[in-house]
């Protein structure tokens, strides 16, 4: 039996199970690949690249990390290396790999923390930016900015998002892009451009209006390539992420002031600002989750860790005996579980239809994962306590990157909004089909000679709740607990309290079954008297007990002489005396 893929540690048996096959032969080598390194170079590294960057509030945003360049040039030596580019969709410059196969190789990327990404050229927003030149780019525009950054020698940024602007809907965006005879004007305020502090970074893509008259609203927009030391490029400041700077690359605040480009550096023609990011955020936002799934299975392995120190207890039990403990594990396993089958279904849809056929999946994988990956992260937190919330262990940080990703790239009310009018548009279609199976049902109804009266079905909300506590109980004991010796017993048992016994006294199971021997049947009901056995029944029974025998016999108390049992009643109290007849003879 050959061995399992090593990838098999890092995700689920059952979630590699369901793909396996969905993987070329070069993937399975790739990924195998990718886990040696993960282990043997990445993991060794990130507390150094971390102590590697400078505290100086100037100098870490002019520092390039070494040990990131370093392990950049042994990645490519083992081809691993813009993994993310899937040559199905980008014949000229991918790898052959699909986006389902990349996702599984995200996810361990996600582990890695902000280095893993960067050190096999597969780090936001270079992946993004990169679709966009490759798909859209002309050849001038492909060999002046997509190669360099294929080959790892620069960095880029995305600026999309205003100051000032409810930016989550990109028709409000106010940066102005205007044509001056042969050069493109632009005029605008932006801010959160990751990327655009990295000392590496020499390009933003920049979205703005370029027809704010059109009456489209969705060709309004355009997109130009902007060189970073263009004259009136100026960053302003690198914005904090809930006190983390994430330097170098940042995440800036940037204003254009008549900066000037070459006409050619429009990208795809004017108005095709709409279709250009559609087709840029689709696969990253699938590269996002797959990575917070991978932060989240990390932050469960280190919560595993704490737990099962030998050197903790609280109130004299190991923290893995707290049973609130395990349930959070358990928890945290599910959620990681479920946001994975999301994620790969979405990449799946990817690889089939593009990103524009799998804009449904995309969407619900981003509402979704980041919001299950940061709950994960969380409890993890919650079991190192105050340590959890500090510089010594990365949980902090890591929740607090989980956290942008709820805004990054649309934030969930969008998404959430999006989704839910995709599904409304089903309602019309819906409202047809239940119109045509009620028609076939009358059809059939018709031809039975029945009509839909004696569909009427008696639900426990028409019960007592004295009934029903009553139903449920017999029940259970019936099936559960009950012999043929014990069955009087248990029944009085289960339904009468001691200083309730007026049942007790007068009424057993043993007094109805022998009143079966002088019942009269009609065809509507089996009518029982008083006369026929003495039923101890008075004028003082409390109602509860009167409810309780009808419930538990099955019988309509009418007054102190008569009782009458529903139809049916007989045929279940022969059923269970022949299972407790059957119960006797086993060997239980």
């Amino acid at each position: 039996m050959a061995s399992p893929h090593p990838i098999v540690q890092y995700t689920s048996t059952a979630s590699w199970a369901m793909i396996e096959d969905k993987f070329s032969p070069f993937a399975k080598e790739t990924l195998a690949n990718l886990v040696s390194f993960f282990e043997e170079e990445i993991v060794p590294a990130r507390r150094l690249a971390h102590a590697q960057l400078p505290a100086d509030p100037v100098q870490r945003w002019q520092t390039v990390i070494p040990v990131i360049e370093e392990l950049k040039v042994k990645a490519k030596k083992r081809g691993l290396w813009n993994l993310f580019l899937s040559k199905a969709h980008y014949p000229e410059h991918g790898v052959p790999l699909t986006n389902l196969e990349y996702a599984v190789m995200a996810e361990l990327l996600g582990r890695g923390g902000h280095i893993a990404p960067q050190v096999v050229n597969c780090s936001a927003p270079d992946t993004g930016n990169m679709e966009v030149l490759a798909r859209y780019g002309s050849p001038e525009q492909q060999k002046k900015w997509l190669i360099p950054l294929l080959n790892g020698e620069i960095r880029s940024a995305f600026a999309m998002t205003e100051k000032g602007v409810a930016s989550s809907d990109a028709r409000n965006i106010r940066t102005s892009i205007r044509r001056e005879g042969d050069e493109i004007v632009i005029n605008g305020h932006k801010w959160w451009i990751s990327g655009a502090g990295d000392p590496r970074t020499k390009l933003h893509i920049v979205m703005g209006k370029s027809d704010p008259g059109n009456k489209n609203a969705y060709n309004q927009q355009s997109v130009v390539l902007v060189p970073a030391d263009a004259p009136g490029v100026t960053v302003v400041r690198p914005m904090h992420v809930m006190g983390y700077d994430d330097a170098p690359e940042g995440h800036c605040e940037i204003v254009y002031n008549n900066v000037r480009v070459p006409l050619s550096n429009l990208v795809l023609g004017w108005g095709k600002g709409f279709e250009i990011i559609q087709g840029r955020l689709g696969p990253g936002r699938i590269h996002h989750c797959m990575r917070s799934i991978g932060a989240a299975s990390e932050a469960l392995d280190t919560m595993l860790r704490r737990v099962t120190d030998p050197n903790r207890k609280t109130f004299g039990k190991f923290l893995y005996e707290h049973g609130a403990v395990v349930e959070e594990i358990a928890k945290s396993r599910a959620d990681i579980e479920s946001a994975r089958m999301l994620v790969l279904s979405a990449a799946l849809q990817i690889d089939k239809y593009q990103a524009k056929g799998a804009l449904k999946e995309i969407g619900i994988a981003k509402f979704v994962v980041p919001s299950l990956a940061l709950t994960v992260v969380d409890r993890a937190m919650q079991s190192f306590g105050a340590e959890g919330l500090s510089q010594d262990q990365d949980l902090a940080s890591m929740w607090a990157n989980l956290r942008t990703l709820r805004i990054a790239d649309g934030p969930d009310a969008v998404h959430l909004q999006q989704i839910g009018q995709r599904e409304l548009k089903r309602a019309p279609a819906l409202h047809k089909q239940a119109e045509a199976r009620a028609k076939k049902e009358d059809a059939l109804f018709s031809k039975a000679g029945l009509n839909k009266s004696h569909l009427a079905t008696p639900t426990q909300s028409n019960l007592s709740p004295e009934k029903l506590r009553a139903l449920v109980s017999i029940y259970h004991q019936a099936h559960t607990f009950v012999t043929r010796d014990n069955l009087d017993e248990k029944i009085d048992e289960a339904f009468l309290r001691p200083s309730q016994s007026a049942l007790q006294r007068g009424l057993s199971f043993t007094d109805l079954r022998s009143l079966l021997k002088t019942r009269r049947t009609s065809s509507e009901v089996t009518e029982w008297h008083a006369g026929d056995k003495a039923l101890g029944w008075g004028r003082r029974a409390p109602l509860r007990d009167a409810k309780v025998v009808e419930a538990m016999y099955g019988v309509e108390v009418l007054d102190e002489n008569t009782v009458l049992p529903a139809l049916g009643i007989l045929e279940d109290y022969q059923e269970a005396e022949n299972e407790a007849r059957e119960y006797e003879k086993s060997d239980f």
